[in-house]
């Protein structure tokens, strides 16, 4: 028999400006699809966190490969808390078998795990890295806002018949709420291999940015945020700016309100002229700048998982990455990849310093973080691990 699960979601597919999580929940929804189970999607109508209220043009209800996705608009929001009313209803109602709440900062799964306990329908919980909320909340509001939900959570995980942990990282926070290691199931974030199988040709983003085939290209790939570490990077890419005439930093994907703080940066260590922020990439855009860059940067300052990791490793390259929370698993010094301290700016100069002049190790490194990543965090390495947990979910009395 077919099992039906509801993955509810707080943004979903095209909406990729909101990250890491968009992409493994669509990357996710297809390989059920293809192992035989029958899925259904609810979540927002949102297209960009930071555009709300902007008509994203979206149907509320369509049919994406085989999946019926729902649509809800927000009636209002508190701290990226997307409240969406009437999905209550559609949860109450419809048929599946499971539910699977995604990101646990979210209305979508509060109400996911209320609709699991009133109809008393297994409950999977992936968390996505906002568990923990990047352990930093400043306002007095929204640090008391943060501490009743966790009690919320904690119901929620003693409800939950599956929590799937996608790091070491999370596995390890999952226990500040009091969740045994019954309950945890290791899965990574993974991606679909079959999209990588063949890159665009090198050269075409270097030419529309006027990038010599000569020259050097390092990539940051992510949202512009203080926690992705973009201003450590800026302040090391300075201290080599002079130097190395012939070496571009590009700093591609979409403002989270940080593009201020590091424009401003830039013009303060005088290092703009050779640094290229074309905005948010997604797609063959997306794929073409990786393909173009010598390596692939990431400086974060508190990395659940990284799925831009990932992507740069399926698409040939290495990562310097901080030795930091989830980029520990990924990154395997020397082989797939590189790490330096989290926030030590000296370090990063001299790790970036050291790698712009191994371009012929980089290119081994990066064939082999290319099969390690095949290997791992592929949707084939990961599909047997993704049936047993949501087939095993069902059964459980």
């Amino acid at each position: 028999m077919r099992h039906t699960i509801a993955i509810v979601t707080p943004a979903f597919t095209p909406a990729e400006a909101f990250g890491g999580p968009v992409t493994s929940i669509a990357n996710l929804t297809k390989l059920l699809c293809k192992k035989g189970f029958n899925v259904k999607v609810y979540t927002t109508d949102i297209l960009d966190p930071h555009r709300p209220r902007s008509n994203s043009m979206l149907p509320r209800t369509e049919y994406i490969d085989g999946v019926t996705v729902k649509r809800y608009r927000p009636v209002f929001c508190i701290f990226g808390y997307w409240v969406t009313p009437t999905i209550f209803k559609d949860l109450l109602t419809d048929q599946f078998d499971i539910i699977n709440a995604h990101s646990v900062r979210s209305f979508q799964f509060d109400i996911a795990a209320l609709v699991s306990r009133i109809r008393n329908i297994k409950l999977v919980a992936n968390p996505h890295g906002s568990l923990y909320s990047y352990g930093v909340i400043s306002a007095r509001t929204r640090r008391l806002l943060f501490n009743v939900h966790n009690a919320i959570l904690k119901l929620a995980f003693r409800q939950a018949s599956r929590i799937i942990a996608s790091s070491s990282e999370e596995n390890a926070q999952f226990t500040r709420f009091g969740v045994g290691p019954d309950k945890i199931f290791a899965l990574p974030n993974f991606l679909d291999e079959t999209q990588f199988s063949v890159l665009p040709p090198r050269g075409e983003f270097r030419k529309r940015f006027g990038i010599g085939s000569d020259e050097k290209m390092i990539l940051f790939l992510g949202r512009l945020d203080r926690v992705k570490g973009l201003d450590i990077l800026v302040k090391a890419y300075s201290k080599l700016f002079e130097a190395r005439c012939n070496t571009w930093l590009v700093i591609a994907g979409p403002d989270n309100g940080f593009l201020g703080t590091i424009q401003k940066l830039l013009k303060e260590l005088n290092c703009a002229s050779r640094v290229i922020m074309p905005g948010p990439l997604y797609g063959a855009p997306k794929y073409q700048a990786l393909v173009d860059s010598d390596f692939v940067v990431l400086p974060s300052r508190y990395e659940s998982f990284g799925i831009s990791v990932i992507e740069a490793n399926l698409c040939g390259k290495p990562v310097l990455a901080s030795n930091v929370g989830g980029l520990r698993d990924l990154v395997i010094e020397g082989k797939t990849g590189f790490l330096f301290k989290v926030g030590d700016v000296d370090e990063l100069a001299g790790r970036l310093e050291e790698l712009l002049d191994r371009s012929e190790d980089l290119e081994q490194i990066g064939k082999s973080a290319r099969k390690f990543a095949l290997s791992r965090y592929s949707a084939y390495a990961n599909g047997d691990s993704l049936v047993s947990i949501y087939s095993h979910a069902k059964d459980i009395s």
